[in-house]
């Protein structure tokens, strides 16, 4: 993006100029800011990304609290995270707009396209291309036509699924469940209590535990974000599956 949006001033943003993909960054960094600089760290980023009041990255920051949490506290704090994650998300919600900036009216558009050719699909990087087309044929706000479409679907699996059709679908799959076996291993055998020291210390829980939340927390805001389509937030990923399934290996 080249401008900000006066509606977001004052949320933060960083140099992304939106306050959705700082918050989808912070998210992803998270867990490792939790396993190398401790909770304190951990806490401050997850109430700025509450104040981009953006409501994928706070499902996502959520989620990667929640796989951290889950092996290494007792069912009380557990439950307690989740209620906070859960308060979290719902006034985010209230906030923000439970139609959740348009997309479901961007998704059933994209629906009629997709059926023409389901099984192959319209081709890599077509979503834009479509997209850049039907803005240039409908958009016109002098008119008061001011819907939108995004050059990016917000959903991963659907722009996969529109793009490479049930094709790139079933391959996605695959590399998901190729992940999902490397996490289950780490999840298994790597260390599952906190490490010992006062718990605002740094270095407080396996790092190698943080790289499975990171992927967790990506693939949940690929849901609701172009994470695989932004190369800063792509790369951490993608970095982070590299990770997983060298500790998978080594353990």
């Amino acid at each position: 993006m080249a401008v900000v949006i006066a509606e977001h001033v004052g949320k933060p943003m960083g140099f992304l100029t939106h306050p959705n993909y700082w918050g989808s960054f912070m998210a992803l960094g998270l867990p490792v800011v939790w396993s190398v600089c401790g909770i304190p760290a951990a806490i401050v980023i997850y109430l700025l990304i509450l104040k981009t009041v953006s409501v994928a990255p706070v499902i996502a920051a959520t989620i990667g609290v929640l796989v951290m949490a889950w092996p290494l506290f007792s069912t009380r704090v557990r439950l307690a995270v989740a209620g906070t994650g859960t308060a979290g998300i719902l006034g985010t919600l209230v906030l923000h707009e439970f139609r959740l900036s348009g997309r479901w009216e961007v998704w059933r558009l994209a629906l009629p396209e997709f059926l023409r050719w389901p099984v192959l699909g319209q081709g890599l990087g077509q979503w834009r291309v479509w997209a850049e087309d039907w803005d240039a044929a409908h958009y016109a706000p002098q008119a008061g036509k001011n819907f939108l479409v995004t050059l990016q679907a917000h959903n991963e699996p659907y722009q996969l699924l529109f793009e490479l059709g049930l094709i790139g679908l079933v391959l996605g799959l695959l590399w998901a469940a190729q992940a999902g076996l490397a996490a289950t291993r780490v999840w298994r055998a790597a260390p599952a209590a906190m490490i010992p020291s006062p718990w605002y210390a740094w270095g407080r829980a396996p790092l190698e535990r943080a790289w499975i939340a990171v992927v967790a927390a990506a693939l949940v805001n690929s849901l609701g974000s172009p994470v695989f389509h932004l190369p800063g937030q792509a790369a951490l990923v993608i970095f982070a599956l590299a990770r997983m399934q060298a500790d998978a290996e080594a353990l």
